[in-house]
């Protein structure tokens, strides 16, 4: 009798925590604040709604995409995010594995959807692997911040470096491919199963 109870307290409380993060005030509207998670940075614009089930309503300022989220807590208001050095992306981009993901929104929280077709690893100045093992070629142009698969089994697919260990993939057309973002994953042996 006690466990059932156990039980249905955890899940009445599960229930309930949602439920009270719903009740919680969404910001004014206008309000800008920086989402520093683990998918993208970006900068939102509260619009001062609750839709009922996803949550506070924002504007993706980059995109003009919509956001919802329940939970505030990877939010920081715009005057307290302090400006980050000037970063360096003329150098060569650093080795190691760039596991590429693209953002999805799953009951209002924003998480990572793994893009395998996208990552490479880069071996040195020249060499590259991908996903699933194999190899080839790439040039990086400093002053276009492009990387170019020239070779193997990425042949002709285009990264734009947006960060210092950021890419995003290009299209056919040299457009951006969605809302991708391919970071720099210095726990992913280069070698290794990503």
């Amino acid at each position: 009798m006690r466990a059932l109870f156990a039980v249905t307290a955890l899940l009445l409380a599960g229930y309930l925590q949602p439920a009270l993060a719903r009740d919680e005030p969404c910001p004014p509207a206008g309000e800008r604040f920086f989402s520093n998670n683990y998918v993208q940075k970006s900068t939102l614009e509260s619009r001062g709604e609750r839709d009922p089930l996803l949550g506070c309503k924002f504007t993706r300022l980059e995109d003009g995409s919509a956001v919802h989220l329940r939970y505030m807590g990877s939010l920081t208001p715009l005057d307290q995010v302090k400006p980050e050095p000037k970063q360096d992306l003329v150098g060569a981009p650093p080795a190691g594995v760039y596991a590429c993901d693209a953002p999805i929104s799953i009951g209002g929280m924003i998480m990572g959807s793994p893009q395998t077709g996208l990552m490479f690893g880069l071996i040195d100045q020249k060499r590259y692997r991908n996903f699933d093992g194999g190899t080839g070629a790439y040039r990086f142009d400093p002053a276009q911040r492009l990387l170019t698969m020239t070779s193997g089994p990425l042949k002709g697919q285009r990264y734009l470096r947006s960060d210092t260990s950021i890419f995003k993939p290009l299209n056919d057309a040299g457009s951006l491919t969605g809302n991708i973002s391919c970071p720099l994953s210095p726990a992913k042996p280069i070698n290794g199963r990503w």
